[in-house]
């Protein structure tokens, strides 16, 4: 089933839902709480409705939601903000101007941290509840579970940067080397003995850097909650044993090596001849490298090395290339990728490959698409 089949069923019934299969897992899909479940291992997942592609946004464009509030900016002296679906910092408003009203906003964030910068907060958006820990700096939907970083960042006026980052991206390792998983969200988490949310772990950053240093290319399973999980070190993924759902690992050097680079995947990214990266705009939101080879066993005919050659040749021209069974033309000029077939656009953006935090990622889970084609957004 794909999305033509899943539109003519909410059609139908917006209210009710429909079941369908990828492989030899069942899903439902809850049209009004807008919500899929694994029928196997009750994982939900937020699923999202939005109308195709037809036009062309800048490449790199910052949506920050415009404050409706009656406080103006420069009087203000901090700001609150979440981690929203495309890796953007959004700050928290009543009215987003789309239509979605929340309950909160900025000062009232503000007023309650003051009160007690080490409680929570709760509110809604839309049609869901979500609570606001301050001392773990993350929001969590009540009702999907799903967690996003928080941030309190001072405005300009007062003349600092100053940023809350979430306690659970930060560092812990006395290794020299910090190891992290792709979580859920597209933030990549450190491995830790215990999260801050009561799920506790049997190894730590530490703990898989020496099996690491004992065998490079070896594996490693450990423990966390009730799941256990395969470390692959040559294929830098971790697998869940009993649902074998996916996830990229990295290995990071910590800022007092000073240090910038990272252990990127062999799976994921080509060898970069120079200091650019190109990406698409998956179905998840998420920034994802060109490659050759994906591990779902489809081959693109272009990598990121590919593409900066041809774009060095021609940087108003375009360049044709195929994935699986279809072919695409990606524009310089438009900085978007078309699907021959379907004609659907996705955006496409060029970054340097220092750039921290790329957000490059395969999202190795059970992807919220339908068909097997959909896999990386190459069946549009």
């Amino acid at each position: 089933m794909g999305s033509p089949q899943i539109e003519q069923q909410y059609q139908t019934n917006p209210q009710g839902t429909c079941q369908f299969t990828v492989g030899q897992t069942s899903y439902i899909l809850d049209f009004r709480a807008m919500i899929q479940t694994n029928s196997a291992t009750g994982m939900r997942r937020c699923v999202k409705r939005r109308p195709k592609l037809n036009s062309v946004h800048p490449v790199n464009e910052s949506r920050p939601f415009t404050p409706a509030t009656t406080v103006s900016q420069t009087d203000r002296q901090w700001t609150w903000q979440f981690l929203g679906e495309e890796g953007v910092w959004t700050e928290y408003v009543k009215n987003n101007g789309l239509g979605m009203q929340c309950s909160v906003a900025s000062d009232d964030i503000e007023r309650s941290y003051n009160a007690n910068p080490q409680g929570s907060i709760s509110f809604t958006a839309g049609r869901f509840t979500y609570s606001l820990s301050f001392a773990g700096m993350f929001q969590v939907n009540n009702y999907t579970n799903t967690r996003r970083p928080v941030k309190r960042i001072a405005n300009a006026s007062q003349g600092t940067t100053v940023s809350s980052t979430p306690a659970t991206v930060a560092s812990s390792s006395s290794s020299g080397w910090t190891w992290q998983f792709l979580s859920d969200e597209g933030i990549w988490m450190e491995y830790a003995r215990n999260n801050g949310l009561g799920i506790n772990c049997s190894v730590n950053s530490d703990d898989i850097e020496r099996l690491y240093n004992v065998s490079p290319r070896g594996i490693t399973q450990f423990t966390a909650g009730s799941f256990t999980y395969t470390l692959n070190f040559a294929e830098m993924v971790q697998v869940n044993n009993r649902t074998k759902t996916k996830r990229r690992v990295q290995r990071l050097p910590n800022t007092n090596q000073g240090a910038t680079g990272s252990s990127v995947p062999s799976t994921s990214t080509s060898t970069i001849t120079d200091s650019w990266m190109w990406q698409f705009l998956g179905d998840e939101g998420v920034w994802t490298d060109y490659c050759r080879n994906t591990i779902y066993g489809k081959r693109s005919s272009v990598d990121t090395n590919d593409i900066q050659k041809a774009y060095q040749q021609n940087p108003q021209g375009v360049i044709q290339f195929t994935v699986g069974k279809f072919s695409y033309t990606l524009s310089f000029a438009e900085m978007v990728q078309i699907n021959d077939q379907t004609q659907t656009k996705r955006m496409v953006r060029r970054i340097s490959s220092t750039t921290p935090n790329r957000t490059a990622n395969l999202y190795l889970n059970d992807s919220v698409s339908v068909d097997d084609d959909d896999i990386f957004g190459w069946n549009d």
